[in-house]
């Protein structure tokens, strides 16, 4: 080796190391601070040089002189050989403590040490994007960059009178630089590496939709290195884009701007579902030139991606202009596209979450509202008294809605007025009636219009002149009418929910559901007093049944001169015909009669007129002269407009005279054996109880004479008026028929075959008339 070489351009003096410069060296330098500006993409650079005798030599690369500021930076990375990242604004203290200023820029400044004693300058990258702040990433590449190229110098030969060594040194140096991009670019995909799977683990953990979309665009921003991140969803409705994350300075504003669908860069990525990269913004005719002007900002680049969940697009992400590079690369496009991937699962799995939760929401409404309804199903099933009831409801009602003060109220046909039956939270007492006026309360409007009153604000609605302060203190209230149809038996009164929201629609439903219930109950309820009133009013009926039987002959007519068979059905429990037959040593007496009306004021004016009849038959009078009578009797103790046909007869044995009257009733019959044929008997006058006797005048009679094997036959029109199916009557004709052709049997046996005619041709049409009938056969 020439003895003219020396080693190391790196000496030491008395005040420390310092760098013996060379020409290629100087040229190294320069060459040095174009490479670590490019590679962390900053404004410019400068390093600061220790050479001999303690003097210092500054090389810079797109920076103007230095500041004060900049060299208390580089001072203090010499001292503490630590490198230093400082933020635009960022206060700089002194070697003292003392304020040395404020930074106008972004710094990352790295002591060029070849060893941990050997220290002999600084390099210091400047930054001047306002939104720039240097990353971990960053430092260590900075790191390692100073380093080499101080180990790199230390390591190195100089020779003073010719630069061959240093031309080895130049070589070295881009080597170096290469693997130091290398280095960068390992970096890079670490830190992006790093960034996906931070994105993915929020996407997996959290549950706060907005936070992770907010990590997600500050991810992309950093990792795209650009000034700005946001992203947009479609408002379906009024199919534009609103901005609805944002990453960078201008939040605010941009959150009022919205963007049509198929305008601007993202509305088309939106409308074309591909992702855009825009490199000359403020040229391109596209852009969305309003989302600038309206948060004052210039937009010089920028990439959009579509956001797809199941093949449709909800919106758009984008990163706006580049840092440290002029344009974004097919590189960055693929990288964003990781990122707008991401997001559409966020937003997608947060809406899985939410669906699944409303969902579970409505799952466990729904399930409260059940076991409420199933409760009320319970209290309708088991309480016996209505009160109970209603007792029950009002707390289950106050229980599932949140309610302060909950009322039924019914109709009291008397007061003309509501009256409270059951409440909950009301300072009222009901052992005495409480009664609500129909025409001054809310309540009664609801009722008497048979509409819902719902209302959450009473102030504001129609109905705030009835608004009760002390019954609606919050204002907010349910009134439900109780009833079915026009028919409206009350209402449920709701009001003062425990909570400021109000009354829902959830709300009303459940509501509706219940006064449904409840008015089941209504009229369960009275559906049970009106069959317990039946039951005992039917009990009534069949006492008084028995009692009308009990006054009708019972004995049979044992006789040697005529067979009597006899047979009465009513049509209901209780009948209004009635008959009665007796003897005497000279004569036999037959009666039959049909009373006015039906059921029990029949059966009752049937019980006194036949006693009166009766009464009046033991006298010997004609059948005229005890018709007279017993209309003399009946008629003054009729006061109801009631009135019986009666068909009277007596028949004297001895001379088989048979003497008659009729009091309105319909003609009876003789059937004649010996020639076959009928005849009918009639006589005049009107029925008993009319009109007074005295008025009336004497009733007709009639007489005819039997002889043996004739049948005399006492009717009422339940006989030949009993109707079929069709509607038609059995009629005198068929009534006949059937008497031909039985007549050669015991009057008893003729009476079952008629009867037994008459309910066949009936069928299962049901009668309204009773069914008397009397057949008198002379021996």
């Amino acid at each position: 080796m020439d003895s003219d070489i020396e080693m190391s351009p790196v000496k030491s003096d008395t005040h420390g190391y310092y760098v013996e410069l060379h020409n290629e060296f100087v040229e190294a330098a320069g060459h040095m601070l174009r490479s670590a500006t490019a590679l962390l993409h900053t404004s410019g650079a400068l390093l600061l040089l220790r050479t001999s005798q303690g003097k210092q030599k500054i090389f810079r690369f797109q920076t103007s002189e230095i500041s004060a500021v900049e060299r208390k930076i580089l001072r203090k990375t010499w001292s503490a050989r630590a490198t230093l990242s400082l933020v635009r604004g960022q206060i700089v203290y002194d070697e003292n403590g003392e304020i040395a200023g404020k930074t106008e820029a972004s710094y990352l400044s790295a002591p060029m040490m070849a060893s941990s004693a050997v220290v002999f300058g600084v390099l210091l990258l400047v930054d001047n994007n306002p939104s720039r702040s240097f990353t971990a990433e960053d430092t260590s590449l900075i790191n390692a960059f100073s380093k080499t190229f101080a180990r790199l110098v230390y390591s190195s030969t100089s020779d003073p009178n010719n630069g061959r060594l240093m031309v080895q040194f130049s070589s070295n140096l881009v080597t170096i630089l290469e693997n130091l991009y290398l280095y960068k670019n390992n970096l890079e995909n670490n830190f992006l590496l790093s960034e996906i799977i931070k994105v993915s683990k929020l996407i997996n953990s959290t549950l706060d939709l907005q936070s992770l979309l907010e990590s997600i665009m500050d991810s992309a921003k950093v990792v795209l290195k650009a000034e700005g991140a946001s992203l947009m969803l479609i408002d379906e409705k009024t199919n534009e884009l609103f901005f609805n994350t944002v990453s960078g300075e201008k939040e605010r504003g941009l959150k009022e701007v919205r963007i049509p669908i198929g305008q601007g860069i993202a509305g088309i990525v939106a409308k074309t579902r591909k992702p855009e990269i825009v490199n000359d913004a403020q040229n391109d005719p596209r852009v969305f030139k309003q989302a600038d002007e309206t948060i004052n900002f210039i937009t010089y680049n920028m990439i959009a991606s579509p956001l797809m969940v199941r093949n449709k697009v909800i919106g758009v992400i984008e990163v706006i202009n580049s840092i440290g590079r002029k344009v974004f690369s097919e590189k960055d496009m693929e990288l964003f596209n990781t990122f707008s991937e991401q997001a559409a699962l966020a937003i997608h799995k947060r809406e899985l979450i939410d669906s699944l939760q409303d969902i579970n929401r409505e799952l466990k409404k729904k399930v409260h509202e059940l076991s409420s309804l199933h409760e009320v199903s319970k209290a309708l099933i088991s309480t016996i008294k209505e009160k109970d009831l209603f007792d029950s409801i009002v707390r289950i009602v106050a229980d599932e809605l949140g309610a302060e003060k909950v009322s039924i109220m019914l109709y009291n046909n008397e007061e003309q007025a509501l009256q409270i039956a059951s409440h909950f939270g009301l300072h009222i007492n009901l052992l005495d009636p409480v009664n609500v006026s129909i025409g001054n309360s809310l309540s009664g409007i609801a009722f008497s219009e048979n509409r819902v009153i719902y209302s959450n604000n009473l102030e504001r609605s129609p109905f705030a002149s009835f608004r009760n302060k002390e019954r609606y203190h919050t204002g907010v209230c349910i009134i439900h009418p109780l009833g079915q149809g026009d028919k409206v038996y009350g209402v449920i009164n709701i009001s003062d929910k425990t909570v400021d929201l109000g009354f829902t629609e959830d709300d009303m439903r459940l509501v509706s559901t219940i006064a449904g219930q409840i008015t089941k109950g209504i009229q369960n309820f009275r559906l049970l007093e009106e069959m317990l009133q039946k039951q005992a009013y039917e009990k009534e009926l069949e006492i008084t049944s028995s009692i009308q039987r009990s006054i009708l002959p019972t004995r049979k007519l044992e006789s040697s001169v005529l067979e009597l068979g006899v047979l009465s059905v009513p049509a209901k429990i209780m009948g209004g015909d009635f008959y009665d037959y007796s003897s005497t040593a000279e004569e036999y007496t037959f009666a039959v009669a049909d009373v006015s009306g039906k059921s029990l004021p029949a059966a009752l004016f049937m019980a006194v007129s036949s006693s009166i009849l009766r009464t009046i038959s033991r006298e010997t009078l004609s059948p005229s002269e005890t018709l007279f009578r017993a209309n003399d009797l009946i008629y003054q103790d009729s006061r109801s407009g009631m009135f019986v046909t009666l068909f009277l007869a007596k028949y004297d044995p001895e001379t088989r005279e048979l003497k008659y009257s009729s009091a309105g009733h319909n003609e009876q019959l003789i059937y004649r054996q010996d020639t076959q044929t009928f005849e009918t008997l009639h006589a005049r006058g009107r029925p008993l109880g009319v009109i007074d006797s005295e008025l009336h005048g004497p009733y007709g009679e009639g007489s005819a004479f039997l002889t043996p094997g004739d049948l005399l036959i006492l009717y009422t029109d339940g006989v030949v008026e009993a109707i079929n199916e069709r509607q038609e009557e059995f009629s005198l004709e068929r009534f006949m028929s059937v008497i031909r052709e039985t007549y050669l049997l015991p009057a008893e046996q003729i009476t079952k075959r008629i009867f037994r005619a008459v309910t066949e041709f009936a069928g299962r049409e049901p009668q309204f008339d009773d069914l008397t009938l009397l057949v008198i056969k002379i021996k």
